[in-house]
């Protein structure tokens, strides 16, 4: 006669329990870890797509970064001209990143003006800055062309097709756009500043055509007319005037501007002449 070698019951019994109790701490275990990942999906997805303003399209934080233009039109510029002017606009608003903001003004011949915006928007992003699983790409890309870029360009139409102006208060245009533009909250901010200009200064308290511009030029402006540009990096698009060649072309205009813009903290990264006969 053969001994049954089966465990007792009692084991047997304490076995099964111990195997649904893992089971069950594995089920727990798989549950907690779905919920975590769909709340973190979740926490991604919200700083991914932040609520806009509608009227800027900023998030509610502000902008990542600011980049302000400045066109000159205290005197016209040719078709080519305007053309080179936007593009290089256009270039601006594509170097920002997703919500940084560009600000657009027209600095005219009225020296006490506080300059208002053409233009004030964050770039809301393109389908090539969200994820398909937490965005809708064709969405971002529809706001993106529809709210910012074609209002852009509507803004940029016939800019600089004015009169001629006997005041050019180039200086006075930029402190004004520097109150505007980027205000004690945007310090922190990678800020960037386009000069659109002839650049050849000429206002009661400051103009080119008093003397020659020597060494103590830009500090003389830069008491005239201070600015506060800590930090901000400058580019400079200037408009050719063929009359004012000499002027233009001169190492001491280059030094005046530099020097001007030092004095307020920035610094000039870049100046480009612009095509054009004007």
């Amino acid at each position: 006669m053969s001994r049954d070698r089966r465990p007792p019951a009692r084991n047997r019994r304490r076995e099964r329990e111990t195997g649904q109790f893992r089971r069950g701490v594995a089920l727990f275990v798989v549950g907690v870890l779905v919920l975590l990942g769909i709340g973190g999906l979740y926490l991604y997805a919200g700083r991914s797509n932040p609520a806009l303003d509608t009227d800027t399209l900023c998030p509610s934080g502000g902008p990542t970064a600011v980049t302000a233009v400045v066109v000159d039109v205290t005197d016209p510029a040719s078709k080519v001209t305007q053309a080179a002017i936007r593009s290089r606009v256009l270039a601006a608003a594509d170097d920002l990143p997703r919500f940084g903001m560009l600000k657009i003004f027209a600095a005219g011949s009225d020296e006490s003006a506080l300059l208002q915006p053409l233009f004030a928007k964050c770039n809301p992003g393109t389908k090539a800055d969200v994820d398909q699983l937490t965005s809708s790409p064709e969405l971002v890309q529809k706001r993106h062309d529809e709210q910012f870029e074609r209002p852009l360009a509507k803004a940029l139409d016939g800019v600089l097709d004015v009169p001629k102006s006997d005041a050019s208060p180039i200086l006075e245009g930029v402190q004004a756009v520097t109150v505007a533009a980027f205000p004690p909250a945007t310090s922190r901010l990678p800020r960037r500043l386009l000069v659109a200009s002839d650049l050849i200064q000429n206002s009661r308290a400051y103009s080119m055509y008093g003397g020659p511009l020597d060494d103590r030029a830009a500090e003389r402006a830069g008491e005239a007319i201070p600015a506060q540009l800590e930090g901000v990096n400058v580019e400079l698009l200037v408009i050719r005037r063929e009359a004012q060649d000499a002027l233009q072309v001169s190492p001491a205009f280059a030094d005046f501007w530099e020097g001007w813009f030092g004095t307020s903290g920035a610094r000039v990264r870049r100046s480009t002449p612009l095509p054009g006969r004007n």
